[in-house]
């Protein structure tokens, strides 16, 4: 994946930005830069950098301990009431010099460089594992403004397909029948209530009529009535089931029997009307045929709001 990509291709530029630094590495390590490190308490794996163990105690007569207070372990104050001045640590070392300069800078440069580089690659690399990932959006492309009119899935088809490599599998078609969906979503859902916390076992809503139904349901609240109902119940039925009952939740079954009917009858209504197109989904049999409708199609912004038709392919 592109994560142990991307953590292999870092790996590989920091080992060559570690090789470019190994003249400092051995300049800092060195007696040269701050003597000899074995007679110090510094770490074998900090001897290659820049820290300098070589320092010396210097009287300073401005230096002020609160100065210092990030680092105490550097200043000092004489133990002699006679002595009018502090002491600090000034390191001996010479520091960094044009050499090393010059390293610095060409790590920076090459690292530059390499993560353009890998920038570059990345974005290569990602079209190789969207394209070995496919999905249906690698094949289709969808209109989201098509004429309200434009309901025949042939004439969607023969237009598209002056763009297909090889053909247009699927033309879909999506209503603006938002209302009529949520009626059905609804219609289902009381049903699956009514069944699963109501009607007995073996009750068959599709095949019984409404009579049976609603004969069925008052059976059921006529028990429910009959079994005595505690103080808790009571006050649960006068404050919060109201509420509830309103925003469509633990509606009792008397309840959800009506909702079911006026659903049906509702849909039977809206299944009556016309409906617009409000969006057209076009599959194409390979991707090539998706890229060919997206290049021949693409238009600027400019001839959005102008609305040029002339601009795209007819």
């Amino acid at each position: 994946g592109a994560y142990f990509t991307t953590l292999r291709a870092m790996a590989i530029i920091m080992l060559i930005a570690g090789f470019i630094n190994i003249a400092n590495i051995h300049y800092y390590a060195s007696n040269e830069y701050s003597g000899s490190r074995t007679d110090t308490n510094l770490a074998k794996t900090l001897w290659g950098s820049a820290i300098c163990t070589d320092t010396q105690w210097v009287a300073c007569a401005d230096c002020e301990e609160q100065d210092w207070s990030e680092e105490a372990g550097r200043f000092a104050s004489p133990n002699d009431s006679t002595v009018s001045f502090n002491f600090v640590k000034r390191n001996l070392c010479e520091g960094a010099n044009l050499n090393q300069g010059i390293v610095n800078w060409t790590t920076v440069v090459a690292l530059t460089i390499m993560i353009g580089l890998l920038g570059k690659y990345l974005t290569l690399r990602e079209i190789v594992f969207d394209e070995d990932k496919l999905t249906s959006t690698d094949y289709s492309v969808v209109v989201k403004n098509p004429p309200p009119d434009a309901l025949d899935p042939d004439e969607w088809n023969t237009f598209f397909s002056q763009f297909a490599e090889k053909q247009v599998t699927f033309v879909t078609i999506a209503l603006n029948n938002d209302q009529l969906v949520r009626k059905l979503v609804n219609r289902r859902t009381f049903r699956d209530r009514l069944r699963k916390r109501f009607l007995p076992e073996g009750f068959d809503l599709d095949t019984e009529d409404e009579n049976a139904v609603r004969m069925e349901v008052a059976r059921i609240v006529q028990e429910r009535d009959e079994e005595p109902q505690g103080c808790f119940g009571k006050l649960l039925g006068c404050t919060i089931m109201p509420i509830l009952h309103f925003v469509g939740m633990f509606l009792p079954p008397e309840k959800l029997v009506d909702r079911l009917y006026t659903h049906e009858e509702e849909i039977k209504e809206l299944q009556n009307d016309k409906y617009d197109a409000a969006e057209v989904f076009v599959t194409f049999e390979t991707e090539a045929g998706q890229r060919n409708a997206l290049t021949a199609l693409a238009a600027s912004k400019m001839d959005y709001m102008m609305n040029r038709t002339d601009n795209v392919a007819s």
